[in-house]
């Protein structure tokens, strides 16, 4: 065969120029190889890459016999034809053999013989033993295919001549050839295999081969069979709906997940006629069926959970590390009585010893005694004892960890936020209201005592146990007597505080949860209180006004919110429960200003609109708050709060904005009312965290 080249490179000759090749055992023409290999029906040549098995090294010319079993000439084991046509398989795979003996050209008598005494022994099995003998009979064509190129190379000198010249080229075209025969013979026992009626030859008969077809012998049909018997396979498993829930999907009404199910719905028709294939697919049938079945699919793919009712094991845990609980009392390091003239401070350090201190338990308590003598009467300033505080301050360790000021008129704050049965449960440990829903009024004489939750302070807020290595000190600043009075009532300002005490309950623990504890804070690391914090800042409101801005420079780095309340000094509620509404026919326009950003984006200009800001504030501040004890004819007069929420996520506290790099707090109010208000009080909302360690207690807002 001549070397062609094309642009300097060396072309390779395609499958039909190689057949034409061994045919005509001479020198091949590309033109006229192209011109005769075309198969009966025209059939085009196969392309020029040929499979990997092809594309091997070259072998020598002796190896050229080997290289039918490298190339997979003809398999050993025969593939088993179909059980309806075994007959029929094996008579047609043994005529396609007899043709590709014939097409490859003359061959020794001795081997033409050998194959037809195979095919007779062959035949004569299949009569006696029926499909395992065909299988047997295939088996053995294989095994004197792959011998035959031997015994033709070894008994035809004009075979041996035809191939002299082609040197190291010859056992790569017996290795062509024979991987030619292979995929012949596997695809054709592959098609009877799988039970395909009149399932014929493969590639290389129809295309590879098309040249040597020319001069083949048309092989004789097969004989009619009974159709073959087709085996269902099992249908895969679909996968679960967005591929989240490893759930089986469940399985159409009527078959149950058990093997005996599946087989009786296998075996099983329905009562109704199936419907046809227009009547499955027409435009109402889908629109009724893809939606239920996608939400049977998704609601039957969420997992079961068994219910609480059906579980009966204990719902709590044990706490065997805590020993002991006592319930204790902490007392005024200096003075125990005071009044809104003389002493005001009272300092209360907050020593547990060893154990720790249960925030959920402290109370702060006092006793309010009428001190008049000509008989007039002391009215609180609102429904609890937070009206006759000023100032609440908490130190650890000399570090100040809580600083809320005007904390009656903060608490009252909160009150409104919370629901109305919290705020009855506090009036029984207060001042409860009378039926005119005014404070009731301390008789000459006479006393009242009071226990107020630290409902403001942070650290008794954060939920965690308070360790004695903070060694805490409360300090409170109670009011004066125009600041904590209702100005309502004709009373008198004459009072004392008495008996001042902190209760609380101290917590024993484990020896080895202790020493655990210890172990943490001399390692160097720490332990973490977070919770919000209150700063209240008070600006006066010049008079006959109808437009005012406050200006707030102070550095958070977390900063959550802020409240805005305002006051009247003409008020019969007084300093602590007025918190009045300036309103010019009820629009109320105000905006706060942080840096470049807005809060909210537009202005609020009604009472709708402040409430919605006011919710989201609430919950802000307090998780835990759902629900206002706030009704409509409070909001719009006496019982204001303006909201300002700045946090980028409600109710995720670390989503707040920073205030460190200098940006400064403007708060805008439009349309005030002239002299309704003369106060104006805002109260930041900050995140604060406070660290415990080794070296002592560090505060960071």
């Amino acid at each position: 065969m001549e070397e062609r080249r094309e642009f300097g490179f060396r072309v390779r000759p395609n499958f039909g120029q190689v057949l034409g090749y061994i045919q005509e055992g001479g020198a091949h023409h590309p033109g006229a190889a192209e011109a005769q290999c075309v198969g009966l029906h025209g059939l085009p040549l196969p392309p020029r890459r040929f499979p990997a098995e092809l594309r091997a090294p070259q072998r020598p010319a002796d190896a050229a016999h080997r290289g039918l079993r490298a190339g997979r000439g003809l398999p050993g084991p025969a593939l088993p034809p179909g059980p309806a046509q075994g007959d029929a398989a094996a008579e047609e795979l043994l005529q396609r053999q007899q043709q590709r003996l014939w097409r490859g050209g003359p061959g020794p008598g001795a081997a033409h013989g050998r194959l037809r005494r195979l095919r007779a022994r062959a035949r004569g099995q299949l009569r006696e033993s029926g499909i395992q003998a065909a299988e047997t009979a295939i088996a053995g064509l294989g095994r004197a295919g792959r011998r035959l190129p031997t015994a033709l190379a070894a008994g035809s000198s004009g075979w041996t001549g035809r191939f002299a010249f082609l040197g190291r080229r010859r056992g790569a075209a017996a290795a062509l050839v024979g991987t030619a025969w292979a995929i012949e013979g596997g695809l054709t026992a592959a098609s009877h295999l799988m039970g395909f009626p009149g399932g014929g030859g493969g590639g290389t008969d129809r295309v590879g081969g098309a040249a040597a077809l020319c001069d083949a012998p048309a092989a004789p049909a097969a004989r009619a069979q009974p159709a073959p018997r087709v085996r269902a396979r099992a249908a895969r498993q679909q996968p679960s709906p967005f591929g989240i829930n490893p759930v089986r999907l469940p399985r159409p009404q009527g078959q149950s997940s058990g093997s005996e199910g599946s087989r009786a719905s296998r075996q099983s028709r329905p009562l109704n006629a199936e419907p046809s294939f227009d009547q499955r697919n027409s435009p109402d049938a889908r629109r009724e069926s893809t939606p239920r079945r996608a939400m049977e699919n998704v609601t039957q793919a969420v997992q079961d959970e068994l219910m609480g009712s059906l579980d009966y094991k204990l719902a709590t845990s044990n706490v065997n590390y805590v020993q002991s609980r006592r319930d204790v009392q902490y007392f005024p390091s200096s003075l125990s009585t005071f009044t809104p003239t003389t002493s005001r401070v009272a300092r209360i350090p907050l020593t547990s010893g060893m154990d720790f201190i249960d925030p959920e338990s402290v109370k702060i308590a006092f006793r309010v005694r009428n001190t008049d003598g000509g008989g007039g009467q002391v009215f609180p300033g609102s429904f609890e004892g937070n009206c006759f505080i000023k100032r609440v301050q908490l130190f650890s360790n000399g570090q100040r960890t809580d600083d809320i000021s005007e904390y009656g008129r903060c608490c009252w704050l909160y009150s409104l936020l919370k629901p109305q049965e919290w705020y009855n449960g506090r009036a029984y440990e207060g001042f409860y209201p009378t039926n005119l829903g005014n404070p009731p009024a301390i008789l000459d004489g006479n006393y009242r005592d009071v226990l107020i939750p630290p409902t403001l302070i942070g650290l008794f807020q954060s939920g965690k146990m308070l360790p004695p290595q903070l060694n805490l000190v409360l300090e409170i600043e109670f009011a004066e007597a125009a600041d904590a009075l209702w100005p309502g009532g004709t009373g008198s300002a004459s009072y004392s505080i008495e008996n001042v005490r902190v209760l609380a309950s101290q917590v024993t623990l484990d020896s080895a949860l202790v020493e655990s504890f210890n172990k943490v804070l001399l390692s160097g690391r720490s332990l973490v209180f977070s919770y919000p914090t209150m700063h209240t800042q008070v600006s006066s409101i010049p008079a006959g006004t109808s437009q005012h801005s406050v200006t707030v420079a102070r550095a958070y780095t977390k900063l959550m919110g802020a409240f805005v309340t305002f006051k009247d000094d003409d008020d019969a509620l007084g300093e602590v429960m007025n918190l009045e509404y300036p309103a010019v026919n009820g629009q109320l326009e105000y905006q706060m200003q942080l840096g470049a950003l807005q809060f909210p984006r537009y202005p609020m200009a009604s009472l709708a609109e402040h409430h919605h800001f006011l919710e989201i504030m609430a919950g802000t501040y307090d998780s835990k708050i759902k629900n206002m004890r706030l009704n409509r004819l409070e909001f719009e007069d006496t019982q204001f709060i303006a909201a300002f929420p700045v946090e980028r996520v409600p109710k995720h506290p670390l989503s707040g904005i920073s205030t460190r790099s200098g940006d400064l707090a403007r708060f805008t109010f439009k349309n005030l009312q002239p002299d309704r208000a003369q106060k104006l009080y805002i109260h930041l909302i900050s995140y604060q965290i406070v660290t415990l360690s080794g070296a002592g207690v560090s505060v960071l807002d």
